[in-house]
């Protein structure tokens, strides 16, 4: 919880348009999708305002979302450990392995079928997800949708993507 403490100071003093942006937020219930989480800063941000409904956090690398699970497991924030893509199924990408003490064990961390393109990276596969997907999770009746989006490299499909589905909101803010 410090760490996210931490991150959040840093943004709202290095990015205030992140904190304008909840802060527009204080007078109408809104709905908030955090793909490519990280370590939760906009979540940490979003969890904050009383008017957040419903609340998602999308993380592609496992050892991030476990630890956005350990810090935000006791709040009404879901979870998906998803990659965003317009494929369906599993997609495969590569993270750096800067440390063995970092990941700690990484065959318990990913499974056995380990293998990287490059001594310091290891191949991970995750289950693909789609914003229509992630939409459909969200059973509330808010007028504004808030998309906070790090996918990298993958805006163009994001934005196929939202010009293909029918949103029922007044206001959607990405």
């Amino acid at each position: 919880k410090f760490f996210v403490t931490i991150k959040t100071f840093y943004l709202l003093r290095k990015q205030p348009e992140a904190s304008k942006l909840f802060s527009l937020m204080k007078k109408k219930y809104f709905d908030f999708i955090d793909i490519g989480a990280f370590h939760g800063v906009y979540t940490n941000l979003a969890i904050r305002s009383k008017n957040c409904r419903k609340l998602i956090s999308v993380e592609a690398n496992y050892s991030n979302y476990q630890f956005l699970k350990k810090v935000f497991n006791s709040r009404d924030v879901e979870i998906k450990n998803n990659i965003f893509s317009l494929q369906s199924g599993e997609i495969s990408f590569f993270v750096p392995v800067l440390s063995h003490a970092q990941y700690g064990n990484l065959e318990n961390v990913l499974g056995s079928g380990i293998k990287g393109r490059f001594e310091n990276e290891v191949e991970i596969k995750v289950k693909s997800t789609n914003l229509a997907h992630l939409i459909s999770r969200i059973n509330t009746k808010s007028k504004s949708l808030i998309l906070k989006v790090d996918i990298e490299g993958m805006e163009g499909d994001f934005i196929k993507d939202l010009y293909s589905i029918s949103l029922d909101y007044d206001r959607i803010i990405i």
